[in-house]
């Protein structure tokens, strides 16, 4: 659901930004987008709502495409008043409800640092996850039910050691994955997992990125085409068969996942990204990956 703010100020802050809405070529096949700006064609609410850590007072923020500003127009900063503010709700831009939610304070990403707002290369916010963080999504129980292809995309940053999850969505009984997107042992190789079906071995494709850099990542688990691949940064995509096939390939079982899809940790609370977040895509197909990556390329955090 989006978050408060009168219209008159909604109109204001996005004037300018509706044309080209960046990720129009693939808005129709999106589960839920999250990120900052002119995304997709009609949303106008805030990008995220924030906690400030003073007070714990919450205010929905906008982005008027150099500056955060709260409902009523005011730069954040004033309303941050030189202290810390975390992220509350990442809202989606597709309007279908699948927002990303952290209600335990100390689960929050951070998004601002002593009054400072934290942002990537190109001065947009984004999450900071420091390895203890994690959101779910909201109304995605059927996230990965009866599903031919799943997608991940991300713009991102890992700047931790270990196995960190940026994704996962898991099987209907237990915390066991269904799919799973991740670095694995530090900050430079990035898999996709997956299983085809409940109980089958878990099938990992994999890449490699530069160590603690910004990088566009596209993660795809291709059921009932029988494999997995995933591409960094535009390049080529890594392909691999999945495993445990006891016929012709197929979509995943008719059933909810156990818990809510989560961003930043495993299903079982462990293995928490240490890094940054921007832009983030969700969808239950297989995204063109030029698209996708042109898109992440225009929001590029």
């Amino acid at each position: 659901m989006l978050g408060t703010g009168n219209a008159i100020s909604q109109t204001a802050l996005y004037s300018g930004q509706r044309a080209l809405p960046l990720f129009g070529a693939v808005a129709g096949s999106l589960y839920a987008l999250f990120g900052v700006g002119n995304l997709l064609a009609g949303y106008t609410g805030p990008f995220e709502r924030w906690r400030r850590a003073t007070d714990n007072d919450q205010q929905d923020v906008w982005w008027d495409g150099s500056t955060v500003r709260l409902g009523g127009g005011e730069v954040v900063t004033g309303w941050l008043a030189g202290g810390n503010a975390y992220q509350v709700t990442r809202y989606d831009h597709t309007r279908q409800g699948h927002d990303a939610t952290q209600a335990t304070a100390s689960a929050q990403p951070r998004t601002a640092l002593a009054g400072v707002v934290d942002v990537g290369p190109n001065g947009k916010p984004v999450a900071v996850f420091s390895g203890a963080q994690f959101l779910e999504v909201q109304n995605a129980l059927g996230f990965s039910r009866l599903a031919a292809a799943l997608t991940v995309a991300a713009n991102i940053k890992a700047t931790g050691a270990g196995t960190q999850f940026v994704f996962t969505t898991q099987v209907a009984a237990s915390t066991s994955t269904r799919a799973t997107f991740a670095y694995i042992g530090g900050s430079t190789t990035i898999s996709v997992q997956g299983r085809q079906q409940d109980g089958y071995a878990l099938t990992t494709a994999s890449t490699t990125v530069t160590s603690l850099e910004w990088a566009r990542l596209i993660a795809r688990a291709r059921y009932a085409g029988g494999y997995m691949d995933i591409a960094a940064n535009g390049a080529a995509l890594t392909s691999v068969s999945m495993l445990g096939f006891s016929g012709a390939p197929s979509n995943t079982p008719d059933t909810d996942s156990f818990s809510p899809p989560r961003i930043g940790a495993s299903a079982s609370g462990a293995s928490f990204l240490t890094g940054q977040i921007g832009t983030l895509a969700l969808a239950r197909t297989a995204l063109d990956p030029t698209l996708t990556d042109a898109a992440l390329l225009k929001t590029a955090a």
